[in-house]
C-alpha cells in the first residue's frame, strides 16, 4: 500500500509498526511535508473515513500523480468541492 503513495506523491516512510493487541500494520509516511497515517479501514460508506488534502504549485506534478492515482487506484469516486 505504502508503494501507491510514494509513486504518486513521493511519499517518505516514517513508521511502520503495528498497535499493542493487533496484528493490523500501520504506516505514518510524510507527503510534501505533511503526516499522514495508514492503516486498517472501515467499508465504505461507513461515516467512518479519512480524507487527505494534498494541494500543488505545480500542474506538471498533479498531472503525474493524478495519472498514477487514476491508474492504480481502488476507488473511482471524486468529492469536492474543488477550486
Amino acid at each position: 500500500m505504502f508503494q501507491f503513495y510514494q509513486n504518486a506523491f513521493h511519499a517518505r516512510k516514517t513508521y511502520e509498526d503495528t498497535p499493542p493487541d493487533s496484528d493490523d500494520i500501520h504506516i505514518m509516511m510524510d507527503i510534501y511535508g505533511v503526516e499522514n497515517l495508514i492503516g486498517p479501514g472501515v467499508a465504505p460508506g461507513s461515516g467512518n473515513s479519512i480524507c487527505c488534502e494534498i494541494r500543488f504549485t505545480d500542474e506538471n506534478e498533479f498531472c503525474r500523480a493524478y495519472g498514477i492515482l487514476t491508474q492504480e487506484s481502488k476507488s473511482h469516486s471524486l468529492e469536492g468541492p474543488f477550486p
